[in-house]
């Protein structure tokens, strides 16, 4: 069957005769093709800002979902706990150790191109790489600043020193935390570093409830001054990692897609 097929195909093409090109013929294919080019589909060019709010659909549902997971878990706890006679001497280790759990939501969705085996695919679309991880850093960023809002209320009755507080076992804790699994990220960006980001995010949990739990008063007693300052050296240091991410994922993958 195969063979009369061919043997049928070259009868056909052996009947046709090669066409003589001549400059009248180019001239009307030129037209032709200039004609149907002009009423071609014209793209418009979208914006960042517009591409970030387009890439929310797909990132930020999955992301708030697991947010308000852990917020409404950490809710529990606190609720729970504000019947103990200890509450407010371990309100310092519980807020501190609660920032970082909220900074650990964002671990899911570092390795979610890799675990899916959706590199390829995005390295297609390589021009909208960058506006896609920014899209995912802003949704991240946006739930993790509403669930801490939110942290800081159930709790600030409690807080000896509201400003100092939130500050020192808050915003700082989840500084340190972003910032270490970001430089992670940077730095190995293979299938181990969620593993090593989660250890470090758990060491850096302990660590940081031992802190609070022994050196509460002495840390509460700090300059808030110095305090601000050391806080925004920390969202300074957290900008650069989150644009070392951005420009280093683009580059991985830019890399990949030719190799």
């Amino acid at each position: 069957m195969i063979r009369n097929l061919r043997e049928r195909l070259n009868n056909e093409l052996k009947s046709y005769h090669a066409v003589e090109l001549s400059k009248q013929h180019l001239e009307n294919t030129i037209q032709v093709s200039r004609i149907i080019y002009d009423k071609r589909r014209k793209m418009r060019k979208i914006c960042t800002i517009e591409m970030i709010v387009n890439q929310f659909r797909f990132i930020a549902v999955p992301v708030y979902f697991l947010q308000w997971g852990v917020l409404l878990f950490l809710y529990m706890v606190i609720s729970i706990a504000m019947h103990s006679e200890d509450f407010t001497s371990n309100l310092s280790a519980l807020l501190s150790t609660s920032a970082i759990l909220v900074s650990m939501t964002a671990l899911p969705t570092y390795e979610r191109s890799r675990r899916y085996h959706m590199i390829e695919i995005e390295s297609t679309t390589r021009i909208s790489c960058p506006q896609v991880i920014l899209a995912r850093i802003c949704a991240i960023g946006i739930g993790d600043i509403i669930c801490l809002i939110v942290l800081i209320l159930l709790t600030f009755e409690k807080m000896n020193f509201p400003a100092q507080s939130i500050l020192t076992f808050v915003l700082m804790p989840f500084l340190f935390c972003g910032i270490g699994c970001l430089f992670i990220q940077n730095h190995m960006n293979n299938e181990y570093s969620i593993y090593i980001s989660t250890g470090f995010s758990i060491a850096v949990g302990i660590t940081y409830w031992l802190i609070a739990s022994k050196l509460q008063r002495f840390l509460l007693n700090v300059s808030i001054g110095f305090t601000i300052a050391v806080c925004g050296v920390l969202i300074l240091i957290l900008g650069i990692e989150c644009r070392k991410l951005i420009m280093q994922k683009t580059s991985s993958v830019l890399q990949e897609a030719f190799i």
